[in-house]
């Protein structure tokens, strides 16, 4: 059951267990409080005082995500610093930037749902139309903070979850592009042979589309092949075992960044974000090409589709 809570001003300040305030700070955190109770007001239009908990705990978040989002300029890192800083100018500003990033998301939505890879599958689709629906439910005013839609489909690269609101998904967005730039270079019918003997059924699951293909090409650039074909002759495998097995951990990781640079080249990759994307993916998957290679089972890694 929840409860109702009143507003006094000391139930976010009285917190023994967070960092003391120091008498500088002292304004900032009062604005915060003049914040939440003109949300408050204007969430209730005036006609109450007291709110569910949960509502103020959800009201207050969002002013927090404002705030940061005023405090810090687009692609850099600016602490907030609560002596100098006006917290209702930041708050507005954040509002705005906010409302800006929903137009560049909207945008970026539109061009992942036209890239889209044609191979079937539920929780891309089901993401994608997910999307759609935030934008007519996103709610800048009061829960800024807020993601109102079901993102299921796994990105290669999970988006950092200390990001919240539009800044989450378009983060996310920002990653799907990314792949499917890089699944675009690729046949449809290849990229459905390889991904059916991973997963048979790979339409109906929770997995990504580009990691297997990803792998494939990068193993494919290992050796120096090309990579469009995305098929692993028995006699590639054999000579990708005899290529890694010598190496240390420490050359076998950089011959496989080597590898996706060179991978990158061969695709007239050029982005240093898209190149940066695949580099940390590579690494992220060399425990399992270490693995595959010390088992030598470089097959179930890089499998033969024709």
């Amino acid at each position: 059951m929840t409860g109702t809570l009143q507003f006094t001003g000391e139930e976010f300040f009285s917190d023994s267990s967070g960092p003391a305030l120091s008498e500088e700070s002292l304004p900032f955190q009062t604005s915060i409080w003049k914040i939440l109770k003109k949300q408050v007001r204007l969430y209730t239009m005036g006609e109450s005082s007291s709110l569910p908990q949960e509502t103020v705990k959800e009201l207050f978040a969002s002013i927090c995500f404002l705030i940061d989002l005023g405090a810090a300029p687009k692609g850099k890192e600016q602490p907030l610093q609560m002596e100098k800083d006006n917290a209702e100018e930041l708050f507005e500003r954040g509002k705005k930037r906010a409302e800006w990033e929903v137009l560049i998301g909207k945008r970026l939505w539109k061009t992942a749902c036209m890239s889209a890879p044609k191979i079937p599958d539920r929780s891309l689709f089901d993401t994608l139309q997910g999307i759609g629906v935030f934008w007519k439910k996103y709610d800048v005013r009061f829960f800024a903070h807020q993601i109102p839609c079901f993102i299921d489909y796994q990105l290669m690269n999970p988006v950092s979850e200390s990001l919240s609101g539009i800044c989450y998904l378009n983060e996310y967005l920002h990653c799907l592009l990314i792949e499917n730039r890089f699944l675009l270079h690729f046949d449809v019918e290849h990229m459905q042979k390889l991904l059916q003997i991973i997963q048979p059924d790979y339409q109906e699951l929770l997995i990504n589309l580009t990691e297997p293909v990803m792998m494939q090409a990068t193993g494919l650039s290992l050796l120096k092949k090309e990579p469009y074909g995305l098929d692993f002759s028995f006699q590639d495998q054999e000579q990708l075992q005899l290529y890694l097995q010598p190496l240390s951990e420490k050359e076998m990781r950089q011959v496989l960044s080597d590898a996706v640079l060179w991978l990158c080249r061969s695709l007239k990759i050029e982005g240093s974000d898209d190149r940066a994307y695949f580099l940390k993916a590579a690494q992220d998957a060399f425990p399992r090409l270490s693995a595959a290679c010390c088992a030598k089972e470089l097959q179930n890694l890089f499998p033969h589709i024709a």
